[in-house]
């Protein structure tokens, strides 16, 4: 009797490789273990465009059939046309499919033409990494003003992040300060981030929602945002920031989104801030409206023009204040990446 002779899973991330394989001498009843891992592998699983490559080889006959699971589920299967003793296929999957902190179990199956079946996994323990951080003004966000000026922005943009299966680092519509808005740019995969903002003569600030010392309101400038995350002990890349705030994309338009690391270059991450001053009710409501269409699994593209739709519909006397974007116009933050709804998970 001969077998499926190595079985190989692939688990890829934008950090690295981890090479999972299982030997069976030649003549051996067709199981699965595994022997081998190289130093070097993905730390985590964040975001909707995780990838696995896996491939799958026989010493007799040819492969008739290949799966991959992820966590239980059959995300791949395939019966290749030709008849080859090797098998390479692959998924891409969305990690907000299963909570924040969650261990995930990935296996890779494989049939030969003589009816052997070979399988391989790997458990990777706490290893999917989604959290996120809403701040909002006082002033703005909370509901000391009377209808129609409050609008509960908080509790709906919490909620939406909560539902795509994020962890909560920062949660506060009031006392929020500097310090808490630097750690989570340490820590977040998904930031909002209501507030007043302010550009002098290009110099880009926003403000906590506490005063100093000197009763003057604190100043978070776009430097210490930069600075920050030069110490992000995340070990992913932030996925989505909006900024609620005036002049958060004024003159030198790309400047936050640097401090954040997005670029028009970067791949499933984008920046979202204001041109000009908007007008505060309606872009409450404009950002609820963007938060709600990315819970859905839209790309970011459409969930801003939907978002300006919103506000041009809520503040009809508006001017040429807007939203703007950068970072990549199909972002998503829930379902997979490319795929076309938020119930498709994996493609």
């Amino acid at each position: 009797m001969y077998s499926i002779r190595w079985l190989f899973l692939l688990v890829s991330s934008i950090l690295g490789t981890i090479v999972v394989s299982s030997y069976q001498p030649v003549g051996a009843t067709c199981t699965a273990g595994l022997i081998g891992m190289p130093p070097m592998g993905p730390k985590t699983f964040s975001g909707t465009a995780c990838s696995i490559s896996a491939w799958v080889i026989t010493d007799i006959g040819y492969i008739t059939e290949g799966a991959i699971y992820i966590g239980g589920e059959r995300t791949k299967w395939i019966c290749p046309a030709n008849q080859s003793s090797r098998l390479d296929f692959g998924v891409t999957f969305d990690s907000t499919h299963f909570s924040h902190n969650s261990s995930i179990l990935i296996e890779v199956w494989g049939k030969n033409s003589l009816g052997q079946e070979g399988r391989s996994q790997r458990i990777f323990l706490d290893k999917i990494y989604n959290k996120y951080s809403v701040f909002c003004y006082n002033e703005i966000e909370h509901n000391d003003n009377p209808p129609p000026f409050a609008w509960p922005t908080f509790t709906a943009i919490k909620s939406y992040l909560g539902e795509m299966r994020h962890g909560q680092t920062y949660a506060s519509q009031s006392g929020w300060n500097k310090a808490n808005v630097l750690n989570s740019v340490k820590l977040d995969t998904a930031i909002h981030i209501a507030t007043h903002g302010i550009n002098d003569q290009g110099v880009y600030i926003i403000i906590s929602d506490i005063y100093n010392g000197n009763n003057n309101e604190e100043l978070i400038w776009s430097v210490d945002v930069a600075i920050a995350r030069q110490y992000r002990t995340a070990i992913v890349p932030v996925n989505l920031v909006y900024i609620n705030a005036c002049e958060t994309w004024d003159i030198n338009a790309q400047l936050w989104a640097d401090t954040y690391g997005i670029s028009s270059s970067s791949l499933n991450r984008a920046y979202v801030g204001w041109y000009h001053s908007p007008e505060i009710v309606a872009a409450q409501k404009a950002a609820i409206q963007f938060w709600a269409l990315i819970r859905l699994g839209n790309i970011v593209s459409y969930a801003t023009t939907s978002a300006q739709a919103m506000y041009n519909y809520n503040y009809p006397d508006h001017g040429d204040e807007g939203l703007a974007r950068t970072g990549d116009s199909d972002t998503k933050l829930h379902g997979v990446y490319h795929g076309e709804s938020w119930e498709q998970w994996w493609r």
